[in-house]
């Protein structure tokens, strides 16, 4: 196992230890939303029935990259392969979720033009990281690699956090002037600045892993 050093100013241990359990427990309950998406017998947002190729490519893909994560997380598999063919899959997967993810948003938004306004810049964002993480790997730059593969992971796991948000409110908050859409674009936008804020000052404060 790789020994990593820390920064003195950086975060504590327990901290560290905790974050590859949160982002499997993130990544759980995206796949599990993923599931429920199925099990509905309409759909929560009619017009998805106008790219329905777009939100079954979203929704499932959307699983597999979640189910796939967690295993990047995992030094053992550094040495053997695994987690740079691992990271190849999600890489392909990734950038589809992030176009589909801009088709939905683009199309036919649950939250009319205040979630384009709000999730465009983080699904190109997502899309950016992915495409500059890979390109630093291929240039074997692995603390730009890193830094990239981070904000996406911050950003693609930002769905379970919206949940977590989400249905609560909509079960305590609802009402004629907070409609579930309004609701909605505000969990998103909680979820999307807290996973960046936080991937941010991980960077800032952790001392890489190469």
């Amino acid at each position: 196992m790789q020994t990593e050093e820390y920064r003195p100013n950086g975060p504590p241990a327990g901290l560290i230890s905790r974050v590859p359990k949160t982002v499997a427990a993130l990544c759980l309950l995206g796949v599990l939303g993923s599931i429920a998406h199925y099990l509905q017998d309409t759909p929560y947002n009619p017009h998805f029935q106008l790219v329905p190729g777009a939100v079954h490519a979203h929704v499932v893909l959307g699983a597999i990259f979640l189910l796939l994560l967690p295993l990047q997380f995992f030094s053992k598999l550094r040495s053997n392969g695994v987690h740079r063919n691992t990271g190849r899959v999600l890489v392909a997967i990734g950038l589809v979720v992030g176009a589909t993810a801009l088709v939905i948003t683009l199309v036919m938004p649950y939250s009319g033009n205040s979630e384009r306004i709000i999730i465009t810049p983080f699904a190109c964002l997502f899309l950016y990281s992915i495409a500059a993480g890979f390109v630093a790997v291929r240039r074997r730059d692995f603390l730009r690699h890193q830094r990239w593969m981070i904000r996406a992971v911050a950003i693609g796991t930002a769905i379970a956090t919206m949940r977590l948000v989400f249905i609560p409110s909509l079960i305590w908050l609802a009402s004629p002037r907070l409609p579930p859409e309004t609701l909605s674009i505000a969990s998103f936008t909680f979820a999307f600045v807290l996973h960046s804020a936080f991937a941010e000052w991980w960077i800032r404060h952790r001392a890489p892993v190469v």
